[in-house]
């Protein structure tokens, strides 16, 4: 008898602990998923096709759908009825690091007080007490409103926010493993790709990388095509906002998501051990059988998550200082 591996193993089980947001979110519901990502950060879309495959997975039908440049209480309203679910995407800006979205789960809370809101698995993060204060106080606000957690410190955090329905839960991209390795004629046995981020997250302890590693982040991978494409629909979506709806542009957002996604998996599939201080460059790694050597980020977000969810994967190792 064939005996799964210990990474295959922790990753399965990752897999299906997701399914606990089934308890607000059951099998057969129809959502509307709002606050998709029109940018270039790969992790974020990585986790957008992870939601996607999770609501199919368990019967959930999505009806509606809208980001931040193309959101109208209005147009929502005609779109669902009351028994829709309002879905708010995972990822790792719950918090002020990120208003725009901030801005957009506190307006939907605000909105639609009738409806259940569910925000799906989010690290927490405020610099400032008083966004904190403000995010808590319209939260506790509406009767029907459920947030997920994807890591021990920031339960902890919603904890002294006194929300009423918290729940811990892996990241939404584990709903997509495996993802399918290639031959192995085409790994590289024995190389190593640096994944380090650049942005505002990017520990301030990052090492500089020289003797010719592979030094990467998301934006190397973006194209000329993807800047452009991605502020049309952001500009189209703004202006339609006003006077009608942009669904038109769904299709090129999802096609636009998946090639940068594709270009994500390609680099990695290089590649036999991913060094990363990007948390979705360890869970993409890890998605695809790869060693992961997971580095801290500013938020500690990184740190956090693979306490809660990574540290039992003998595939994957945290490393506080250094490589």
């Amino acid at each position: 008898m064939n005996t799964l591996s210990n990474s295959t193993e922790s990753m399965l089980q990752l897999k299906q602990r997701i399914g606990i947001i089934t308890t607000v979110i059951p099998t057969g519901s129809n959502i509307a998923l709002l606050d998709e990502p029109v940018h270039r950060n790969i992790g974020d879309h990585l986790i957008h096709l992870g939601t996607e495959r999770f609501f199919s997975d368990h019967g959930i039908s999505q009806i509606a759908r809208a980001h931040t440049y193309n959101y109208r209480r209005r147009w929502l309203r005609q779109q669902i009825d009351v028994d829709t679910i309002i879905v708010c995407s995972g990822g790792g800006h719950l918090g002020d690091l990120y208003p725009a979205h901030q801005r957009l789960r506190e307006q939907v809370v605000v909105d639609f007080p009738d409806h259940r809101i569910v925000v799906l698995p989010q690290s927490l993060y405020f610099k400032d007490a008083a966004h904190m204060r403000r995010a808590a106080a319209v939260f506790r606000g509406h009767r029907d409103f459920h947030l997920f957690l994807r890591d021990r410190d920031s339960l902890r955090q919603a904890e002294t926010m006194n929300l009423h329905s918290l729940r811990l839960a892996p990241d939404m991209a584990h709903a997509l493993y495996p993802i399918a390795s290639p031959s192995a004629s085409l790994r590289s046995c024995g190389e190593t790709l640096y994944l380090l981020r650049r942005d505002m997250e990017g520990s301030t302890s990052s090492p500089t990388l020289a003797d010719g590693r592979v030094i990467r982040d998301w934006p190397d991978l973006m194209r000329i095509t993807d800047t452009f494409v991605l502020a049309a629909i952001a500009a189209t979506s703004r202006l339609y906002r006003a006077v009608g709806s942009s669904d038109f542009l769904d299709d090129v957002l999802d096609q636009r998501r998946a090639e940068m996604v594709k270009r994500g998996i390609g680099l990695i599939n290089g590649y036999d051990q991913i060094v990363s201080s990007r948390l979705h460059g360890a869970i993409l790694g890890l998605l695809l059988g790869r060693r992961v050597r997971l580095l801290a980020s500013l938020t500690g977000k990184s740190r956090a998550y693979y306490d809660a969810w990574l540290s039992d994967n003998e595939d994957c190792t945290y490393v506080s200082e250094g490589l």
